[in-house]
């Protein structure tokens, strides 16, 4: 039994149906269900009651009449009892479990309406728009107030209908296509059980032609003059290969109420074509419904894999197992989706549609890869652009994760902002933007959620509100798209083309606990480093040296020809550091202030660090707001390293103070690149514990044939990871700690491997509620959540409301949802 479907066992102890008779157990008789030829359980949810049962409940319950059926529950089941009908088995019953609760009866009903699917399939079956229009202004003219009120709630009135509960025929003499009705004293039927008897059947949900089923009805004595008699019901034949209900969406006996319709304006519906000749629009259609689910594209495969077994068997003893196998799929599958039965049938006299797929067993399970089936319209990405992935290079052939932190990448014409830690950052069109998210040295607060600032940099262009600390890049950059060229445990590389279809330019290598952003270029090709100094018209106010300190390094060629960095336009000027000359790595601070508070809001220190024997020079920029500098031309790296031979290399890295030591220190481990990152775990169920085991492969970011890599990586350790480091771990634990972040103080550790063990104490998904009073105020909280975001009206109800747009963000409003409602439940 599936998850779900236990799940939905335990709530039907749960439903709100009402005391109303207890018998004892001796009164309670399990029969078999009606089962048709091939194996189809016809009378599923549905058992008997002998009248006097009926009747004493009746006048316990104070009916004016004595009904035919009723919808509700006993113990286990839902008196003569089915098997279907016992959703959870029990021991010996106790005499509360022999009650009958009651949820529902048939009762004398008002004429149905038309919903907006109703509407759709039944004009896929050939009733005119006309036909709607003529409906829409009866029932304006004979009910007083009725408007429709757009299609998604629209609701036509129709009088010559009725939602009736479904019953099966009891008598057995019912065909497969009749069907006996009763729709209220009140209504006279003997026109149509004497004349053509058409029926028109529909369940919701109603999405497909086929989901439009027609009947025969026909008077049935025995049930009219049944005491008590069979009123405000529709009941449905035993006969035949499957049960009524199931033509109608895939409904049963336990309580459904479809529509059924006696309007010939609306049962002049068009047949449908038999299976072996389906049109082709039909076909395709049902064929796209098939493929947008998981559960029907599994079984479609699973179909095609058996009977390609079947027609390709050595023997005929495999031959035997492979057609049975496939048969036995098509019934599950009938099962699964009536609206695929066409399609289904038609398996043996008509191809299926191409699949360009592979099928592959894993273990008890398996999956499909591969290009999308023939007939499936383009799919579509977030931002409105292909929806083919953005990969390349070794990513193209790997499978990809779309749950990850960066595959945003991936499904995005650039992503969006990413969160590896203790960077955050987003790919545009002009590079990598980066920043440091912090608390605010303004605030107050420490430490909450409420006081960080992610600085999620939507936007990077010269107008922007310089919510980012730099931009690595080249010099005029208008990539058409970020590629995701390669990945691995941890890590990921991007890359950025100068035109669409074009050759590789530039490539970032960044990852989860990594403070260092690992950057190489195309021959020919600079890198430019754009430093943020928005607020700089606001330095003069600042003791501290204004929001851009070069502290380390010197650089050459100044924009004004001064000895430092500077930026006339913004009136930024940051000066040479004593006796420094030009070189491979610099040291800079960026701070962001505002006009109404001198006092750096953010403060984030940097080591850029170019091949050794290289020098930064700075440049123009086509903003006032920026500084940028650059690797000199000229100076390009060997063979050897993770980029092409004759391009530029360089690594931006984030440190934790304005510390020369501490520079130095990250500028000697930009030469270990990542090359591979991987995590093993294992765990000892005696013991409860949990080890993992964290690698990094690296090689010479600077190249060099045969060279070794001389030093070991710098990694940022989360708190989950450094209060659980083994004992025999290995590498060096640094006194440099980025405190704080999003995730708390991360510490910088020195070496290629670490381990963690912990102890696994189990998982409690929610904790059960115990006390009437905490119900009460978790109630109360529920609700206030409700009322401001759900409640129809409120501010944040368009925003939280579930977005179909994506599975990605529609599959978190969903999970949301599901996680209010289990703890309204409670």
């Amino acid at each position: 039994m599936t998850v779900a479907k236990f799940n939905a066992r335990l709530k039907l102890g749960m439903t709100d149906a009402k005391p109303a008779l207890q018998l004892a157990p001796t009164c309670i008789e399990d029969v078999p269900d009606v089962m048709s030829p091939n194996g189809e359980v016809m009378t599923d949810g549905c058992g008997w009651m002998c009248p006097d049962t009926m009747r004493k409940l009746a006048r316990k319950q104070g009916w004016k009449d004595v009904p035919c059926a009723l919808q509700g529950r006993l113990g286990a089941a839902k008196i003569q009892r089915r098997r279907s009908q016992i959703k959870c088995a029990v021991p010996e019953p106790l005499p509360e479990q022999c009650t009958i609760e009651v949820k529902a009866i048939p009762t004398r009903g008002c004429p149905g309406a038309l919903c907006a699917e109703f509407v759709q399939v039944l004009g896929a079956r050939g009733i005119p728009t006309a036909t709607f229009e003529e409906l829409v202004l009866e029932a304006a003219a004979c009910h007083k107030g009725w408007r429709p009120r757009g299609a998604k709630h629209l609701s036509i009135p129709l009088c010559q209908s009725r939602r009736l509960f479904v019953l099966p025929d009891p008598t057995g003499r019912l065909k497969p296509d009749e069907v006996y009705l009763h729709a209220g004293d009140d209504v006279d039927l003997s026109e149509l059980f004497d004349g053509s008897g058409e029926v028109v059947a529909l369940h919701n949900p109603a999405v497909a032609p086929e989901d439009v089923v027609k009947f025969r009805a026909v008077d049935l004595p025995e049930l009219r003059l049944h005491d008590p008699p069979y009123r405000h019901v529709a009941v449905l034949s035993v006969q035949g290969d499957q049960p009524p209900a199931a033509w109608l969406s895939g409904g049963d006996y336990d309580g459904d109420q479809p529509l059924f319709i006696w309007d010939k304006r609306i049962t002049c519906v068009t047949p449908l074509e038999t299976p072996g000749g389906l049109s082709e629009e039909l076909r395709r259609y049902v064929g796209q419904l098939i493929q947008q689910s998981d559960l029907l594209s599994e079984l479609y495969g699973l179909h095609e894999v058996w009977a390609d077994r079947a027609a390709s068997a050595h023997n005929a003893e495999e031959q035997e197992l492979a057609s049975q196998s496939a048969a036995q799929l098509v019934r599950i599958y009938r099962l699964s989706a009536r609206k695929t039965r066409l399609v289904l049938d038609s398996l043996e006299t008509a191809a299926p549609p191409t699949m360009a797929c592979t099928f592959n067993a894993v273990g008890s399970g398996a999956y499909r890869y591969g290009t999308r089936p023939d007939g499936m319209g383009e799919l579509g990405a977030c931002d409105g652009s292909s929806g083919a992935p953005y990969l390349t290079g070794t990513a193209a052939g790997k499978p990809v994760p779309t749950n990850d932190w960066w595959s945003s990448l991936v499904f995005s014409r650039h992503s969006f902002p990413m969160y590896p830690h203790p960077l955050s950052l987003v790919a545009s069109a002009g590079g990598l933007v980066v920043a440091f998210p912090q608390n605010s040295p303004a605030q107050e607060a420490c430490c909450t959620p409420e006081t960080y600032d992610y600085r999620t940099m939507d936007s990077v262009g010269s107008t922007n509100t310089g919510q980012y600390d730099l931009i690595i890049g080249l010099a005029g950059l208008d990539s058409p798209s970020t590629l995701v060229s390669d990945y691995t445990d941890w890590t990921v590389t991007a890359e950025w083309r100068r035109s669409e279809g074009g050759d590789g330019a530039l490539w970032s290598t960044f990852g989860h606990g990594m403070p260092m952003i690992y950057s190489h270029t195309a021959q020919s090709e600079q890198i430019h480093i754009t430093l943020n100094t928005w607020h700089c018209t606001f330095s003069h106010e600042l003791a501290n040296g204004g929001c851009l300190s070069l502290w380390y390094g010197a650089v050459a060629n100044t924009a004004d020809g001064t000895p430092g960095l500077s930026n006339p336009d913004a009136g930024a000027y940051c000066p040479r550091v004593p006796d420094a000359e030009p070189g491979a790595v610099l040291g800079v601070t960026i701070r962001g202030v505002t006009p109404s508070d001198a006092r750096p809001q953010w403060e984030s220190h940097y080591a850029l660090v170019a091949a050794p024997g290289c020098h930064w020079e700075q440049t123009t920029s086509a903003s006032a707001h920026q500084v940028v500098v650059r690797v000199e031309a000229g100076c390009s790296v060997e063979a050897g390293g993770p980029g092409p031979e004759g391009g530029q290399a360089a690594v931006v890295a984030l440190l934790t103070t304005a510390s020369v030591t501490e520079l130095e220190l990250f500028a000697a481990a930009a030469e270990a690149f990542p090359q591979n990152t991987s995590v093993t775990w294992a765990y000892d169920a005696p013991s409860a514990q949990v080890s993992s085991h964290f690698q990094v492969s690296a090689s010479r970011m600077w190249g060099g044939e045969g060279a070794e890599v001389t030093a070991e990586p710098l990694l940022a350790l989360y708190r989950h990871q450094w209060r659980y480091l083994a004992e025999d771990t290995l590498g060096e634990e640094t006194e440099l700690v980025y405190a704080p972040t999003p995730r708390g103080e991360m510490r910088v550790r020195r070496g290629s491997s670490f381990s963690t063990r912990y102890t696994f104490r189990g998982m409690v998904p929610a904790w059960p509620l115990a006390q009437t009073e905490v119900s009460d105020a978790v109630y109360a909280e529920v609700d206030s959540e409700y009322q401001a975001t759900f409640a129809s009206g409120s501010a944040a109800a368009s925003y939280w409301a579930p977005r179909a747009s994506d599975t990605y963000w529609g599959g978190k409003d969903i999970g949301r949802i599901t996680h209010l409602l289990h703890t309204a439940e409670q």
